[in-house]
């Protein structure tokens, strides 16, 4: 064959990360107001403004 079939580490550690990210639970957030809402949902309330 005219070229190698073998992956860098680079390339293996981003398909890794790429599968990882594929079948996680990450929600999808989209703006700052989701943003906000996600972050005081799951127990961080630094950006309660009512605080």
């Amino acid at each position: 064959m005219p070229f190698e079939l073998s992956q860098s580490n680079e390339d293996r550690l981003n398909s890794g990360i790429a599968r990882e990210v594929r079948t996680s639970n990450i929600p999808e957030i989209k703006d700052r107001q989701a943003a906000e809402r996600y972050l005081l949902e799951n127990g961080d309330d630094s950006f309660d403004q009512n605080k």
